[in-house]
């Protein structure tokens, strides 16, 4: 393994991870703000795959959301280990 290589690939990805966490955060918070008209069930679907699917959509903004919240952990992680070393 060339750990030089390795060395240089963490610190310009470091670079990027600092300037683009806080826009990661901000798209969280966006996320939690999101809302859907009241369910109608008699036109709804449920079964995801209705352009009008309620239910689907918050589904996938909570999946969403789940994955930019774990991709922050990440970043925060790998960004504290580079402060350290």
């Amino acid at each position: 393994m060339d750990y030089r290589k390795y060395s240089e690939d963490e610190l310009r990805d470091y670079g990027i991870w600092r300037v683009s966490l806080p826009t990661m955060k901000k798209e969280v918070k966006l996320l939690d703000e999101v809302t859907v008209n009241a369910i109608n069930y008699a036109a709804d679907r449920v079964d995801g795959t209705g352009p009008f699917d309620n239910e689907d959509f918050l589904l996938s903004k909570m999946i969403e959301k789940d994955d930019k919240i774990k991709n922050i952990k990440f970043i925060e992680n790998k960004i504290n280990c580079i402060e350290e070393a």
